[in-house]
């Protein structure tokens, strides 16, 4: 397989309300500190090794069978990272002060899915599929892109592992662990995680964005 970046234009993507919500949690991940001053204050956050990406649900169709997906992104080199700022004037650094230019190499996920799953989302999307509610969990892919301008590079997981309960085994949740190799890619561009059903049809989203 190859592992490397496909380069395409990405097709209009329509910013939804659960989009944002998931765009806000990464905003917001880390310890923020206020350094309040005598004329402006600005928002500093810590980015930390281990971070919530956000929750999504869906809901089977026609079987109404509701399905809970939580995200995290686990990376150590990410606690290193520290932003400035807000808006356009957003700065990132490391902890020494030496500016911070791409994303780190390895970016690892952990993702959940199930119908214990917790999640604050009260609208799930539908999804239409004839399988059962195990195949259906049991056998999703997942996909990154990056969006530079207008351009969008596609990467496939270097290695996907399903943790706790075997496939083959029937269980209420599944739990995927994968890692995504990327060089060079700057750090002001955005990154979307894609979640596949097995035919490649994309049933959720989540979005990682330092600047």
């Amino acid at each position: 397989m190859n592992h490397g970046p496909r380069k395409t234009r990405p097709a209009c993507v329509r910013i939804t309300r659960r989009a944002a919500n998931h765009v806000l949690r990464v905003a917001v991940l880390g310890t923020t500190l206020l350094a309040f001053g005598q004329a402006n204050p600005t928002t500093t956050t810590r980015y930390a090794a281990v971070m919530s990406l956000g929750s999504d649900s869906i809901l089977l169709q026609p079987a109404k069978q509701r399905l809970n997906m939580l995200m995290t992104v686990e990376c150590p080199e990410m606690e290193k990272i520290i932003v400035r700022g807000d808006g356009p004037s957003r700065t990132a650094t490391f902890d020494d002060g030496s500016p911070v230019r791409f994303y780190p190499e390895n970016l690892s996920f952990r993702f959940t899915i199930g119908q214990r799953t917790a999640s604050d989302d009260s609208e799930p999307n539908d999804v239409d599929t004839n399988v059962s509610v195990d195949r259906f969990q049991s056998n999703l892919h997942f996909r990154l892109k990056v969006f530079h301008g207008t351009h969008a590079r596609t990467y496939d997981p270097i290695e996907t592992t399903m943790l706790g309960v075997p496939a083959d085994i029937p269980s209420d949740e599944r739990i995927y662990h994968f890692t995504f190799r990327v060089k060079k890619i700057s750090v002001e561009d955005r990154m979307m995680l894609e979640v596949l059903d097995e035919k490649g049809n994309r049933v959720s989203k989540f979005h990682l964005q330092i600047l």
